[in-house]
């Protein structure tokens, strides 16, 4: 047996995902046409790679289970196994609120819980986001003079109010979660005040690490936008981290009814 030497063996693992990324930007723009519009091809494969380390960071390992991982990262967010909104999605026996039920990390939980979920590779958080936060924020902020937003009660009516169908797979007492984990991370990138409160608004639509996310340039940017506190300059990403280790992966089949993608597990990538 012929061994490689390690820069061949890179090389060709290169060339691989290389191919892997070109091949899934034409599933998703088949997909998402509308959602990824505004995004570059290199933006596309970017996610695509920081897809497949997330991913293998969570169990997922084939080429079937990926591209299902980033079918649902173009609607909710390339980190979604750490966002609170999307917790359900693999829970054993989700209901909609109930943030307690036994987790999966499991194509197959995954593939039968949004199945139940009508429309949801329907919505595209890009529609007319900009109008939807602006709108959000007046909720918040109902007088400029205020210093500051009236409640997290208050904060949850815009957040519901800003996008309806979030509230059809975000129950309750998960929207409580999402805001400490937004409202951490915006934290930790130096976000006060109104630019704060724009953080957490664009998150319920793209995902609590969007600033992170390659298919969310238009999000960042219209957090930088002229309207919130003085603009900040660019957010510098955090890097790449999963919650912990994925669970036991199951056979796929496709995303359910109404999802028209019918991706099954495959190939490692």
């Amino acid at each position: 047996m012929v061994a490689l030497p390690r820069e061949q063996v890179e090389s060709l693992r290169r060339a691989q995902c290389e191919e892997f990324a070109e091949e899934v930007e034409a599933f998703l723009r088949r997909h998402f046409e509308a959602r990824l519009r505004p995004c570059s091809s290199d933006e596309v494969r970017a996610a695509v790679q920081l897809g497949i380390e997330l991913g293998e960071a969570q169990g997922l390992t084939l080429r079937g289970e990926v591209r299902i991982y980033l079918a649902c990262a173009c609607v909710c967010g390339l980190f979604l196994f750490e966002d609170p909104r999307c917790a359900w999605m693999f829970h054993e026996q989700p209901t909609l609120g109930a943030a307690e039920a036994p987790t999966n990390f499991a194509i197959q939980t995954l593939a039968r819980n949004v199945g139940e979920v009508t429309g949801f590779f329907v919505d595209d958080a890009l529609a007319g986001f900009e109008e939807a936060v602006s709108a959000a924020e007046r909720e918040v902020y109902p007088a400029r003079d205020e210093a500051g937003p009236r409640s997290s009660a208050g904060m949850k009516r815009a957040l519901l109010t800003m996008n309806p169908a979030r509230a059809r797979f975000v129950g309750a007492p998960d929207v409580d979660a999402f805001l400490h984990v937004a409202r951490a991370q915006a934290e930790r990138l130096g976000l006060e005040g109104e630019k704060r409160t724009r953080y957490v608004l664009l998150a319920w639509l793209f995902g609590v690490r969007f600033v992170e996310d390659p298919l969310c340039k238009p999000a960042v940017a219209f957090l930088h936008a002229k309207g919130g506190d003085e603009d900040l300059g660019p957010v510098s990403g955090l890097g790449p981290r999963s919650l912990g280790p994925g669970g036991d992966r199951a056979s796929g089949g496709d995303l359910g009814p109404g999802s028209g993608l019918g991706v099954n597990r495959g190939e490692r990538p």
